[in-house]
């Protein structure tokens, strides 16, 4: 019998989560956008794998309370991290506290969430490393030569088919990302010391690969592995990959 996605809040903030019974390192996953809602598969891989895992969802969004990029969505990740190290949580399912032992946290972001995970990891010091796959490190530069996802038709898009799910009152999602200085890489590479693993297909026409290309000139710490698997979103994409991600974390998590 698989084991139950658990459900529960941190105070505004939606998660679902899988706990180890003894101390594990963890795995925090942000999700991207658009998101299905459904990562079951994705996270039973990973809790296979022997790591705590928990998957929140931004506030303003599915279950969370509140309205999407109302508030610092930078600011809203850090609080839930900082809950989750009180090392208790309540199950939604039948109400009972579950108690858990972190080890090392490893913060993991696709596409959309790329830009946040590093300006996340740069506000704190409790998280060991990053992995990334296809993500956008600055969302001013998005899209400038016109050969990637148009996230202003995104916008319209979202507004049409979440307009429950997404709940937000923005024109352009572009031009609300680029104005929180946290997810802008002027500053957050400035204090992004983390080891970071990255994967990108190079004919990726969602993400481009160029961005990370440009970002490895400036974060030395950035290893990067390219593949041929297409945009981030299918689990075997990462059963596939996961050997290169034990071996980063092997060597990094000491």
């Amino acid at each position: 019998m698989e084991e139950p996605i658990l459900k529960a809040y941190y105070g505004d903030i939606f998660f679902e989560f899988l706990l180890q019974k003894e101390p594990a390192d963890t795995i925090i996953m942000l999700p991207g956008l658009p998101s299905s809602n459904s990562s079951d598969e994705i996270l039973r891989f990973l809790y296979s794998k022997g790591y705590h895992i928990f998957c929140p969802k931004y506030r303003g969004t599915y279950q969370s309370d509140g309205k999407f990029l109302e508030t610092n969505i930078v600011t809203d990740l850090s609080t839930f991290i900082d809950s989750l190290n009180r090392g208790s949580v309540k199950s939604l399912w039948d109400e009972k506290d579950l108690n858990f032992k972190i080890k090392k946290k490893i913060l993991m972001g696709s596409s959309f969430s790329g830009a946040i995970a590093c300006g996340l990891a740069s506000k704190r010091d409790d998280l060991s490393c990053v992995i990334l796959f296809a993500p956008v490190w600055d969302f001013a530069k998005h899209n400038e030569l016109g050969d990637e996802q148009d996230l202003l038709f995104l916008t319209k898009f979202l507004k049409r088919a979440y307009r429950n799910l997404y709940r937000f009152d923005f024109e352009n999602i572009q031009k609300s990302l680029s104005s929180i200085k946290e997810i802008n890489p002027s500053n957050y590479i400035k204090s992004l010391t983390q080891p970071i693993l990255v994967f990108h297909d190079p004919e990726d026409r969602i993400v481009s690969i160029r961005h990370t290309q440009q970002m490895l000139k400036i974060l030395p710490k950035i290893r990067l592995v390219t593949h041929n698997f297409g945009h981030p979103g299918r689990v075997e994409m990462i059963e596939q990959l996961y050997p290169e991600v034990k071996a980063f974390l092997k060597s990094k998590l000491q």
